[in-house]
């Protein structure tokens, strides 16, 4: 790409008024975010609500294997299904 191209497409979208895309792109990109922050985050608080729900009482041992091990699946998931989608989600271009 020479640098007349570049300068033309970043004055380009720099220049581009912000529209309803823009901020439905936003909005999504929010929710993506929020929802994987969510799902680490509330990790902790489960192991919390099962020692209330009666499951008994967690050594400092087994809380950190539950932790770690919900963490591990959150990664090998993300790692898996990420490549499936992109084969599978992808669209030509």
């Amino acid at each position: 790409m020479s640098t007349d191209t570049k300068e033309d497409l970043i004055k380009s979208i720099n220049e581009t008024e912000t529209s309803g895309f823009h901020y439905k792109t936003w909005l999504i990109s929010g929710l993506g975010f929020f929802t994987d922050a969510y799902d680490l985050f509330i990790i902790g608080v489960v192991t919390s609500l099962l020692v209330l729900a009666g499951w008994g009482k967690f050594s400092t041992l087994e809380t950190s294997l539950l932790d770690s091990t919900a963490l591990l699946s959150a990664v090998i998931g993300a790692l898996i299904f990420g490549r499936l989608l992109d084969k599978l989600g992808r669209k030509a271009i």
